[in-house]
């Protein structure tokens, strides 16, 4: 279906997630919607219980949202959009907390990055995340990491230096481990041939940025949906020692990207 009905026909992107080599099951979820150009990875939290539930939990809040939302006329709106999205987010710790306390989980949670486009006109998408799900805009040759993840290394700066990895690498934010998820909504300019990528950690901790920069240069030839299986075929190729969730984003000019789906 053309992607000509909608404001965000500039965009063309593609999904890929995997279980990956070692683990048992797939803590993670992926959330594409054309339709609102919004894009998300949630990575169920590792060594707890209900992590894929909780990722699951924050997809299908987000998706009840923005399909149903209170005022269907300001869905347009960015700004709203925006609003909405984050609304879910919240509700969705909730849902989480009450869901660990009915089947008596402890450290149920989960990461949350999502992309929210404007249309073409605006030139802008705004960053919504929690933990450590990673965000990178490849401009020219520059790929830039969009945000700095929620860990104790980042939060503390040079006070971590001294902590063991383990501690270092530990989250300070998730999706239903607080009463109040902590979101920093961060603004970024868009261009036509930007791309764009969220990836769980399966990704990033497998292949170096500067071979992720490299496949994601390709997209433009590849194709997104290629890409994006590429990225996943070479997590597992390096080992797969987690799941790996990828989407990638391509900016054009206007409908000559419209090989997206519309998922939502």
């Amino acid at each position: 279906m053309s992607l000509s009905l909608y404001p965000y026909d500039y965009l063309a992107f593609g999904t890929c997630t995997d279980i990956g080599r070692l683990r048992r099951r797939n803590e993670d979820a992926v959330f594409a919607s054309a339709r609102h150009a919004v894009f998300g990875v949630c990575d169920g939290l590792g060594g707890t219980e209900g992590g894929a539930e909780a990722s699951q939990i924050i997809v299908r809040t987000v998706e009840t949202l923005l399909n149903h939302p209170p005022l269907p006329a300001a869905i347009a709106s960015h700004a709203y959009r925006v609003l909405l999205v984050t609304q879910a987010i919240r509700e969705s710790g909730l849902q989480i907390r009450r869901y660990a306390e009915q089947h008596g989980y402890q450290g149920m949670g989960s990461t949350a990055t999502f992309m929210l486009f404007g249309t073409a006109a605006e030139r802008r998408v705004t960053l919504l995340h929690v933990g450590d799900t990673l965000a990178f805009r490849l401009r020219g040759q520059r790929m830039d990491r969009l945000f700095d993840p929620h860990s104790v290394e980042m939060e503390y700066g040079p006070a971590a230096a001294g902590m063991p990895p383990f501690i270092r690498h530990l989250l300070t934010r998730a999706v239903g481990i607080s009463h109040h998820e902590q979101m920093e909504p961060t603004p970024v300019d868009v261009k036509p041939g930007d791309l764009f990528l969220i990836a769980s950690d399966g990704l990033t901790n497998m292949i170096p940025i500067s071979r992720i920069a490299a496949l994601l240069a390709e997209t433009p030839t590849a194709g997104p949906e290629a890409t994006a299986q590429r990225m996943v075929d070479e997590a597992n190729a390096a080992g797969g020692r987690d799941n790996i969730s990828v989407i990638v984003v391509a900016v054009g000019k206007g409908s000559e990207l419209v090989r997206a789906d519309i998922r939502s």
